[in-house]
């Protein structure tokens, strides 16, 4: 049998469940109609504590005396009495010293991953209050703490966790700078490539979901830390060289982003890329099911000049739905530019022109499609 946690109390809160002095003139019927709790629904972290308080309100809303009774609905959580605080609410909403009457407050201690109940009564009247214990941090597994430049990390969620189509890779919880690009989620696996420049860094999912609230939110940092190679150790994405090996990138839809690395040579020859733009280029596969726009950024780490185009199912350069080629001087980059794909099957081109004073390839380079 689960221990009964009593207390008594004349609930005077103001504002929250009312008061005795009802300042429109309405007096308290003392009639016990309904128990309610502040908050209405309680979420704490694995290992927290919170408090609720409760009170039985008449018809008017007004708190009255009344014996309560909380029992937790499972071990998941612990509900006790809380005395170490016992204060009233003004109508500022500033909590201030009770000297005269008594709240009825319990706190609450968050035990195993789950959803739990508290189950309250007074006299006649029952009430469950809704109790989801989250996680404080994302016991993960990586596929590597030591990722070259531009290989993706695989972080896989323990049971019970899942990831939201819109989860992002910051720094911690407390620091929202980016510090990877999500490229892939799947129910408990999210796929990212961290940016350059991670050495010996934390990082935390900002879209993580429990399955036993799965309306819920949370954002965990992920204890363990990643060092990224820096760009000579970027590796080649092998079939970029021809069409029909051509390896294949998401059109990321709105909201959405994709991150690759790669490096040259540029080994596509085809008349698309050699024809009008003069140079072989680097292609990636690209289909759509319905016109897709998304913004295009390309990054390399030299003086060279860059730029992205688009080909047709056939190979055929298309400059009619956008490009990322400003078409000036060699710069260390960004090239930007919007680009707006029909239904079908396209053909990402990426290519250093050759002329005087662009003679050199880069290290590497960066291709960034945020959906817009």
């Amino acid at each position: 049998m689960k221990p009964v946690l009593r207390s008594m109390a004349l609930l005077a809160a103001v504002g929250i469940f009312g008061c005795k002095s009802d300042p429109s003139g309405v007096t308290p019927d003392e009639t016990p109609v309904k128990i309610v709790a502040n908050p209405a629904v309680l979420t704490v972290a694995q290992g927290a504590s919170k408090t609720v308080t409760i009170a039985v309100v008449d018809s008017n809303g007004n708190a009255i005396p009344a014996e309560i009774t909380a029992v937790a609905g499972s071990a998941d959580i612990t509900v006790e009495p809380d005395t170490s605080a016992e204060l009233v609410y003004g109508p500022d909403g500033v909590p201030h010293a009770n000297t005269s009457t008594r709240q009825t407050r319990f706190k609450v201690t968050a035990n195993n991953l789950n959803a739990a109940t508290i189950t309250v009564t007074s006299g006649g009247l029952t009430t469950t209050l809704p109790v989801v214990v989250t996680p404080t941090q994302l016991a993960a597994t990586l596929s590597s703490t030591t990722p070259a430049l531009g290989e993706p990390i695989t972080v896989t969620a323990p049971a019970g966790l899942t990831f939201a189509p819109g989860a992002t890779i910051t720094k911690s919880t407390t620091d929202t700078t980016t510090v990877g690009i999500v490229n892939s989620v799947s129910g408990n696996t999210l796929t990212f490539v961290p940016f350059i420049g991670t050495a010996d860094q934390g990082f935390a999912v900002r879209g993580v979901i429990p399955s036993y609230a799965p309306t819920l939110l949370v954002n965990l940092d992920v204890p363990a830390t990643i060092t990224v190679g820096d760009a000579t150790t970027v590796t080649k994405i092998a079939g970029t060289d021809a069409l029909a090996t051509a390896p294949e990138v998401p059109a990321p839809a709105a909201g959405q982003h994709y991150l690759l690395f790669d490096k040259p040579p540029f080994g596509y020859a085809g008349a698309g890329c050699t024809g009008p733009l003069g140079d072989p280029c680097n292609v990636y596969k690209i289909t759509v099911a319905t016109e897709t726009t998304f913004h295009v950024t390309l990054n390399w780490d030299n003086t060279s000049d860059l730029g992205v185009y688009f080909l047709d199912s056939n190979g055929a350069l298309n400059t009619g739905v956008g490009s990322a080629d400003a078409a000036g001087a060699p710069t260390p980059g960004p090239e930007e530019g919007d680009v707006t794909l029909p239904a079908g099957t396209w053909y990402m081109a990426v290519l250093r022109f050759t002329y005087a004073g662009s003679t050199a390839d880069p290290t590497y380079y960066s291709v960034q499609l945020d959906g817009q």
